[in-house]
């Protein structure tokens, strides 16, 4: 199973695509829901996967905050005291991307993306 699971809406999946990747990079392991097995019940998928992640990484957004999906995952996550954030500031032509350490594990610090 993946260490990280990253909630976003789809209007940050290129940011998500960002920290997935640069985590990657550090070694972690990530699942988003672009990787949903189309045979299998979505939100069945969803809670597995968050439920064994060992971190989440939340990409708030406006769009998030108004997302049934984003909140139910951060609220599951939050109950089990391992919810990440991320903060998004526009920096030229790109977003960069600033997390907030993960409490469980030490933190995952700053993301080179």
């Amino acid at each position: 199973m993946s260490e990280v699971f990253i909630p976003y809406a789809r209007s940050t999946a290129e940011q998500a695509g960002q920290i997935s990747n640069a985590l990657r990079v550090l070694g972690y392991g990530v699942w988003r829901d672009n990787e949903l097995p189309a045979h299998r019940d979505h939100a069945e998928v969803i809670e597995e996967r968050l439920r064994a992640a060992r971190a989440v990484v939340v990409v708030w957004s406006a769009e998030a905050l108004k997302s049934q999906w984003v909140r139910a995952e951060a609220e599951l996550t939050r109950e089990a005291w391992h919810l990440g954030a991320t903060r998004l500031r526009r920096r030229g032509a790109g977003a960069a991307v600033q997390p907030h350490p993960v409490r469980r594990h030490g933190g995952l610090g700053r993301l080179p993306c």
